[in-house]
């Protein structure tokens, strides 16, 4: 292929197109990210928690900080705080901070939108949220595990385990989807009426604009 070919308007716009789909590593790369920085957030959080507890004489000093070592006054509270917080970081954060990207989204140069490709609202997050939940494997998700702690309280561990292998299903079945999609949509992006698309840190090109009479071409 000759170097004018390769070069080429139409060349370069494919390879545009295919760059403003977010690819299945970039996807799981930011996925890693985000759970990354909601486990340390949650490990924070029961961190201080147990110290403000500690200071009031409702727990004592030594042993695990864990959830199970919480008084069983404290449990519930502390599991609703962590769904709430994750709700938080992919909706709040997104929508209102970070102009469609978590943490974790914008280090990798992805973005939240539409399906259409304008801005998500709302109700896009929501019921992104929704697909969220209901894909999280506890063993890979943060949600999940949030969600299996809440289950295991009200259901006992037999109804729990049993949940959370369904939701481990869907959560394998979301990772096919996403990997064969056209566009990358996994289940809680066809929930949600978004897609995730590459944004990168740097403005779109325009190929139709016209060439500098400065650049000499005539040699390529």
């Amino acid at each position: 292929m000759k170097l004018k070919e390769r070069f080429s308007v139409e060349k370069l716009k494919v390879r545009e197109e295919k760059r403003n789909r977010s690819g299945r590593f970039n996807r799981m790369g930011a996925y890693i990210l985000d759970h990354l920085v909601m486990v340390f957030a949650e490990n924070i959080a029961l961190l201080i928690f147990w110290l403000i507890l500690l200071a009031l004489g409702q727990v004592t000093a030594g042993g695990d900080i864990n959830l199970n070592n919480l008084p069983d006054a404290y449990q519930i509270p502390t599991i609703v705080f962590f769904i709430l917080l994750g709700i938080s970081y992919q909706v709040i954060v997104p929508l209102y901070i970070l102009n469609g990207q978590t943490l974790g989204k914008k280090l990798i140069g992805l973005k939240i939108v539409q399906k259409n490709g304008e801005d998500a609202t709302l109700l896009h997050y929501l019921r992104r949220m929704v697909g969220i939940f209901l894909e999280g494997n506890p063993y890979v998700s943060f949600y999940g595990g949030v969600m299996y702690l809440l289950y295991f309280q009200y259901l006992g561990e037999a109804t729990s385990e049993m949940i959370s292998s369904g939701m481990g299903y869907l959560f394998g079945l979301s990772v096919l989807i996403g990997f064969f999609h056209k566009e990358r949509r996994s289940l809680h992006d066809l929930i949600g009426g978004t897609k995730i698309i590459f944004v990168g840190t740097y403005d779109l090109a325009d190929y139709n604009r016209p060439i500098s009479k400065d650049i000499d071409l005539s040699n390529i």
